[in-house]
């Protein structure tokens, strides 16, 4: 089951990688309705997969606006010294 579980969680990671979706939200804290819209993807299943790194660590929700946490930042916004997306 761990095995299956960090499956899951590597491909979560580098979908919302691949979206661009910590460096959409290094600009500023976002609903996922307007993450969507920058990341063009469907408003519901990146909710989902927001909700999935909030869970994760990856991301912070406060009143429904998500933000990086320190290390997603640090080490997975394009552009940043520390970036290793």
């Amino acid at each position: 089951m761990k095995l299956a579980a960090g499956f899951r969680e590597s491909k979560i990671i580098l979908a919302a990688n691949e979206l661009n979706l910590f460096t959409a939200l290094s600009e500023k804290q976002l609903l996922p309705s307007e993450a969507a819209e920058k990341v063009q993807v469907d408003a519901r299943a990146l909710a989902i997969i927001m909700d999935a790194l909030t869970a994760m660590g990856f991301l912070i929700k406060e009143n429904d606006l998500y933000r990086n946490t320190e290390a997603a930042e640090k080490f997975l916004v394009k552009g940043k010294p520390g970036y290793n997306g």
